[in-house]
């Protein structure tokens, strides 16, 4: 996504280190940082969404998990062939959570979607949005990754088995709106604590093959081969957030499947622990539904409107009649209803703000006192407790800011059945607990890994050092510890490097906060990690207001000319003076001119002249050979309608690049040689979104795809898997090489930066 670091180390020469006075100048130019806002709101997050879905719905046709996870098993096939005992292998190096500066809620670890604990055995898991699933032995103190190999990192749904804890339910897949979900593979199943895995799909005609998200999994207290689960199957072209889900049950421990509700958006079932052919289940965009004969059959809740989205449902243990239901009324306002008769008639506790804080469709789980049906806990933005049935409520974890208790979005709520006051909480920032009904709140991130990266930049020479962007957890950097540190509390944290002639200066970006959004959002360190860092492409920066600005703002500093930084919108910009000032450079849409098209990538030649290249959403790309002062569109023989989601000049030839593409169907990776169209290259590649392309050298070739790292020794004409040490499956969003040390990074989108080398020449 970015050429700094690509090739960093070798550009750090003295005679190219800035100026003091230069670089105080970027902070003065920056003006008054503007505040950063109390939540990321739902406006924010569909953003976040969109961008996921729009580099990878080219070409998806309804079939977009199930490419994936043939392209992962493939993967494993491939990796079964290769002679591994000598080749190097990756090795992690966090962020095993990240200290999150003097903020009360501590430690942060990534979005957690499941948790489920044996409580007999005192063994606790939980499911991470796509960062795999961990288990303790201690209660949060420790923990261990034990879904290394099942073919994908995205866990939506947890099931111990009543009769037998060693055997545990995954549905894969997180429980969430639109296309994120698409990480799914479907139903697996250990009876070994999670040593070994298989898939429970089923076999015959009906299967759950092709649910790419799991709302729920249950076991039957009573039979272990008698399951129930829901979910959802969607595809992404055209933006399209779901294509259609079930309930299904199995009778024989998922050999095979009979569908009972089709054609459901399935967000939520819960089972009467009282009665266990009573359930319950939330339909979005459909209703409540009512069981009674242990979910072969279902009915609509009349007497509660339909719901509009994501409904939660929850049901108490100590009478089932006491039934809960959160969601989103058809104008979008949030309404708690509660039927105390089991749904013989419904009232509605209370409606608005006061039902929900906020992102109804994205983080929402309610859950009920093991022993008083009227205690009620909501997690949404912030977690909730309601002492009379939902009427009104009271914020156990404090609002957005340093001295809020948990982080915020909650996705996962589990109580324990024997002491209503101990109940854990998994949220975007990773896992707490409370032992005394929410006065007070123990952080268990401990070394859960699950960061999700947009974006790593590497030190010029010290492989200790890295910076990185992340979903929903800042703006983070490692200094020699697995345990990672704040480097700016961004929200959510983009494009991060250093300037490899000076590295006291560092780069890091967010999505627009200022007042209005009206520009990106990159800020800047003159002063190392440790800040402060000053806001660089505001007001007066000479950046124009109301530019169409991507999710994650590409911009570069070019590392033959450290002082000159490139920032796209859907234009160009520049800046030769330290960031002080932007000056806008070449065509004045570099796009098709579509509401959503935007510049993507921003790569300047890491060697021999001024050569710098610009990708776009709509699958152009363009070339300057005089700093940006000029730029030519060179998009003849790309795949129309693509995003170009990484360009790599040539490191012996600056005139030539190699790119990759989004969406699936077509090759992944292109070769332009200085002149004439792009020709496909890139046999052996899967047939994936391809995130990130590295050339160290003019035959040396990597890029990072969404089932992993792949390898070209002849200029990327064909590729071979370079995954040894990583999770089967694990999302590559980028990739930086060390010249000095010969080292690569890996950052991925679920468990954080890796780290391999040295390489050979």
């Amino acid at each position: 996504m970015k050429s700094i670091g690509k090739i960093a180390a070798s550009f750090a020469i003295a005679a190219l280190i800035l100026s003091a006075a230069g670089a105080s100048n970027l902070l003065l130019a920056s003006g008054q940082r503007p505040p950063l806002k109390e939540e990321e709101d739902g406006q924010l997050i569909k953003k976040r969404l969109e961008w996921f879905y729009s580099s990878r719905r080219a070409g998806a046709d309804g079939h977009m998990a199930a490419r994936r996870e043939a392209a992962a098993e493939m993967l494993r096939w491939e990796m079964q062939q290769q002679e591994t005992a000598s080749m190097a292998s990756w090795v992690p190096v966090g962020p095993f959570s990240s200290n999150y500066s003097n903020w009360r809620f501590g430690k942060v670890s990534g979005r957690i979607a499941a948790l489920a604990k044996d409580f007999n055995n005192n063994i606790l898991y939980l499911g991470s949005a796509s960062g795999g699933l961990w288990k303790s032995t201690d209660d949060g103190v420790s923990w261990k990754s034990i879904f290394d190999t099942a073919g994908t990192q995205t866990v939506g749904a947890i099931a111990i088995d009543p009769k037998n804890s060693q055997t545990l339910w995954i549905g894969t897949g997180e429980n969430v709106m639109w296309c994120e979900r698409y990480f799914g593979i479907g139903l697996m199943k250990t009876t070994d604590g999670g040593a070994t895995w298989e898939k429970r799909n089923g076999s015959t005609s009906t299967t759950l093959s092709d649910l790419s998200t799991f709302a729920s999994v249950i076991v039957d207290p009573r039979n272990s081969n008698r399951l129930i689960v829901g979910g959802q199957y969607g595809d992404c072209n055209h933006g399209k957030e779901w294509q259609g889900g079930g309930i299904y049950t199995s009778d024989d421990a998922g050999a095979t499947w009979n569908a009972r509700l089709s054609d459901a958006y399935v967000t939520k079932i819960v089972q009467d622990p009282i009665d266990p052919n009573i359930l319950w289940a939330g339909i979005a965009y459909a209703g409540v539904y009512k069981s009674s004969d242990n979910g072969n059959s279902w009915q609509l809740q009349t007497a509660v409107p339909v719901g509009y989205g994501r409904i939660e449902v929850a049901v108490a243990p100590s009478n089932g009649y006491y039934v809960y239901a959160l969601y989103e009324n058809v104008n979008g306002q949030p309404e708690f209803w509660r039927t105390t008769n089991g749904g013989t008639s419904w009232a509605k506790m209370t409606s608005g703000n006061k039902a929900c804080d906020g992102q109804c469709w994205y983080d929402m789980v309610v859950k009920v006192h093991p022993a008083d049906p009227n205690i009620v806990f909501r997690g949404t933005i912030e977690l909730y407790k309601s002492a009379n049935g939902g009427k009104t409520w009271k914020t156990l974890t404090g609002h957005w800011g340093a001295t809020q208790k948990v982080h915020q979005d909650t996705h996962a709520l589990l109580l324990d059945p024997s002491n209503g006051n101990t109940m854990y909480i998994g949220c975007d920032g990773g896992i707490w607990k409370t032992a005394n009904g929410g006065v007070s709140f123990t952080n268990l991130n401990s070394n859960v890994s699950a960061t999700q990266f947009y974006d790593i930049g590497i030190h010029p020479t010290d492989n200790g050092i890295i910076v990185g962007g992340s979903q929903d957890n800042a703006s983070l950097y490692r200094s020699g510890s697995d345990r990672w540190d704040l480097l700016e509390p961004t929200g959510d944290g983009f494009i991060s490097f250093f300037n490899p002639a000076k590295p006291t200066t560092v780069y890091t970006a967010s999505y627009p906060w200022d007042w209005g959004g009206k520009w990106p959002s990159v800020l800047c360190s003159i002063h190392g990690l440790g800040g402060p860092f000053g806001w660089m492409t505001g007001q007066g920066s000479g950046i124009t207001p109301d530019d169409r600005i991507a999710w994650v703002t590409p911009y570069a500093l070019d590392p033959q000319n450290p002082w000159v930084l490139y920032l796209g919108t859907h234009r160009m910009y520049r800046s030769t003076d330290d960031a002080v000032k932007w000056n806008r450079v070449g065509p004045s849409d570099m796009t098709g001119g579509g509401e959503y098209d935007t510049v993507t990538t921003v790569n300047p030649a890491p060697v021999g002249g001024k050569y710098v290249y610009a990708g776009t959403s709509d699958s152009r790309i363009w070339r300057s050979s005089d700093s940006g002062a000029n730029w030519a569109q060179i998009s003849t023989g790309l795949p129309a309608g693509r995003y170009i989601n990484d360009i790599s000049p040539d490191p012996t030839n600056p005139s030539k690049a190699l790119c990759v593409l989004g969406g699936f169907g077509t090759s992944h990776l292109y070769e332009n040689k200085g002149s004439g169209a792009w020709v496909a290259r890139g046999r052996g590649l899967p047939d994936v979104p391809t995130n990130t392309v590295l050339m160290i050298d003019a035959k040396t070739v990597y890029v990072g795809t969404d089932v992993g790292v792949f390898k070209s020794t002849n200029r990327g004409v064909s590729f071979m898997p370079f995954n040894t040490g990583m999770p089967l499956g694990l999302v590559i969003m980028d990739i930086e090489y060390n010249t000095t040390t010969k080292t690569m990074t890996a950052g991925t989108y679920g468990r954080g930066a890796w780290q391999i080398g040295p390489l050979a020449d």
